[in-house]
């Protein structure tokens, strides 16, 4: 599969693609456009790859994450965020999987 096959992106909405599904690891391709989200505060961890573009994500203490395009991002289970910039055309590889005891943030520096 590639994640750049049959690619949609939309004015009005973020498109979001299914693209793997188990018990234990759920894949999602998400295409943004300048669109901005709600905040979400998920059951599941999430590993965030920022194929393509760049964003910004809040957390509910309204810290800023910078992310840009190869970045990769940890949100654990229960940690409130949301998008608050996307540029256009930006690609997203979201990696959902059950709370991992012992899981952290890994410094980018």
């Amino acid at each position: 599969m590639n994640v750049f096959d049959k690619l949609r992106f939309s004015e009005q909405e973020e498109v979001v693609d299914h693209l793997f599904h188990s018990p234990i690891l759920r894949v999602e391709r998400i295409a943004s456009n300048g669109q901005s989200t709600e905040f979400f505060e998920q059951e599941e961890d999430e590993l965030v790859y920022l194929v393509q573009g760049e964003a910004i994500i809040e957390d509910a203490d309204g810290r800023l994450l910078e992310l840009k395009t190869g970045e990769l991002l940890y949100l654990p289970a229960g940690y409130k965020h949301r998008v608050t910039k996307s540029s256009t055309e930006c690609i997203w590889l979201c990696f959902f999987f059950p709370p991992q005891e012992g899981a952290r943030f890994f410094s980018r520096n």
